[in-house]
């Protein structure tokens, strides 16, 4: 008999707003022209600092709000509220790519894929609990998988958990790849019945 311990799960599906789009692309470029930017994870492409647009932030939470809906069940008794905690824009060209990490100080993350060019680099997941073993090595199975990638596209909205490990496969590609990351924090509270 085989009991399945630990599961986790990333949910995606396409939203599009071409005013959204318009915008994002309007702060990325200002940002590139002010040298607005940030070192963290993207290597060789342009990362903006946090940014602070309330007409983003509104739909990215109402996309989020959707797909959470749609992709996981909420508990009856609980009430559940999503807070964009960050957000910020994402270029990157050939051979530039996302070291792999974690945010910390969130609940869910996510991903906003504007312009997803052919072999732009897909996301990836890894779990390297499941490295130190090396059961991946010997036995087929989700359950000993410890790196999946998803294939990206335009107006792809992505979400996991905050504390998986994940990345940016390197971009192949002369054409820029742009996509708006950020994180969420989960409110609720108990229903009174």
């Amino acid at each position: 008999m085989k009991k399945i311990l630990w599961q986790d799960s990333i949910i995606h599906d396409n939203f599009y707003d071409e005013d959204t789009s318009i915008r994002i692309k309007d702060i990325l470029n200002i940002c590139k022209a002010n040298n607005n930017f940030v070192n963290k994870s993207n290597v060789n492409g342009f990362q903006t600092k946090t940014l602070d647009d309330k007409i983003i932030a509104k739909q990215i939470v109402e996309w989020s709000a959707i797909l959470i809906k749609n992709e996981y069940k909420v508990k009856s008794n609980i009430k559940l509220d999503l807070e964009l905690n960050n957000f910020w824009i994402n270029e990157n060209y050939k051979y530039s790519y996302n070291r792999s990490h974690t945010h910390p100080g969130a609940n869910l993350s996510g991903v906003y894929y504007l312009d997803v060019p052919e072999n732009s680099g897909n996301i990836f997941f890894e779990d390297f609990t499941k490295q130190f073993t090396n059961l991946h090595s010997c036995f087929e199975g989700e359950e000993f998988q410890n790196y999946m990638s998803l294939k990206n596209n335009t107006n792809q909205l992505v979400i996991f958990p905050s504390n998986i490990t994940h990345g940016v496969e390197a971009s192949k590609t002369d054409k820029p790849r742009v996509s708006l990351s950020f994180n969420l924090v989960l409110h609720y509270q108990t229903k009174s019945v």
